[in-house]
């Protein structure tokens, strides 16, 4: 094939057409399976169901976002784009963000304004976080939510499942999180600071992830004839060893809400990835967009009014 292109007596021309064709012919191509949303009439119906969850994760849109202090914000409810005007205030990273489209829900039926303070691949603790630059990251959205006088609760979301030396202490040394003693901690000290500022607070509760992407993995083998090779579940038992001790920490807290998504998830032996046939995530640790009004009285209620 490459001999004609090589030699010196074909015309530089008819090199230049041959691959502006074929430049051409594969951006028709690609353009076709981006369009089509790759042809999922491919996939059988069952494994169709599953694929539609795949990357539907909320993220909030460039255009959407909006300057905090030194930060970054977006908009829930928020017509004017003004921090000062958020009745409520979500922060955290992306476990945070991707629950943004249900508490929007929640705030327009109470007529509230709310506002979006993530911080993706950071914790939103002070005390204890991911490095260094985190702790300064959240320190600096902290200071900047406690001087945002009308919002007057505060919901926290985060990432809960940590190696035992992840997380690191203000002074940037390696902590043992065994236990989740470490970000227990760091949570109790956030949800302090915030009733110092005079917050009411509500704290998002773990979920158990499946570290892999389910919806992509699972609809692929069920298109092959593949059986599925991985658990689609966490056996509740370790669940409850992996996060049992936090979740009856902040429960015996009375003067926070905390909000359990565990519930929908989880029945009294296993914990779902999948439910009614569809993928309640849409990677390996993110929520499907369909699947959020799953969540939505669980966390009405916690809300205060």
């Amino acid at each position: 094939v490459e001999r004609p292109f090589r030699s010196n007596t074909m015309p530089i021309r008819t090199v230049l057409y041959a691959m502006c064709a074929g430049v051409i012919t594969l951006a028709v191509a690609a353009s076709a399976l981006f369009w089509a949303e790759g042809f999922p009439g491919r996939l059988t119906a069952q494994a169709a169901v599953i694929n539609e969850a795949v990357g539907t994760n909320y993220r909030c849109a460039v255009s959407d976002i909006i300057r905090l202090g030194m930060s970054r914000a977006c908009p829930i409810n928020l017509p004017s784009r003004n921090p000062t005007d958020a009745d409520v205030v979500l922060i955290g990273n992306s476990q945070a963000q991707m629950y943004a489209p249900v508490w929007a829900s929640i705030l327009a039926e109470r007529g509230k304004t709310g506002l979006l303070v993530p911080a993706n691949a950071c914790l939103p603790t002070v005390k204890a976080n991911i490095d260094r630059e985190c702790i300064d990251n959240a320190r600096r959205n902290l200071e900047e939510i406690t001087n945002l006088t009308r919002a007057r609760t505060v919901i926290i979301g985060t990432t809960w499942w940590h190696d035992d030396d992840d997380l690191v202490d203000s002074s940037d040394r390696a902590t043992d999180n065994r236990n989740n003693r470490v970000l227990v901690d760091a949570l109790d000290d956030l949800v302090d600071h915030l009733h110092r500022a005079g917050k009411q607070v509500v704290l998002i509760g773990p979920l158990a992830e499946p570290g892999w992407d389910i919806a992509s993995t699972i609809s692929r083998q069920l298109a092959f004839g593949h059986p599925a090779d991985r658990p689609v579940f966490l056996p509740a038992s370790d669940f409850t060893r992996r996060f049992g001790s936090a979740i009856r920490h902040f429960e015996a807290r009375g003067d926070i809400g905390f909000a359990r998504p565990d519930r929908v998830q989880c029945r009294a032996e296993r914990c779902d990835y999948l439910i009614d046939g569809r993928s309640l995530f849409a990677d390996s640790s993110h929520i499907a967009a369909a699947e959020l009004p799953r969540f939505h009285s669980l966390f009405a209620t916690v809300l205060p009014h």
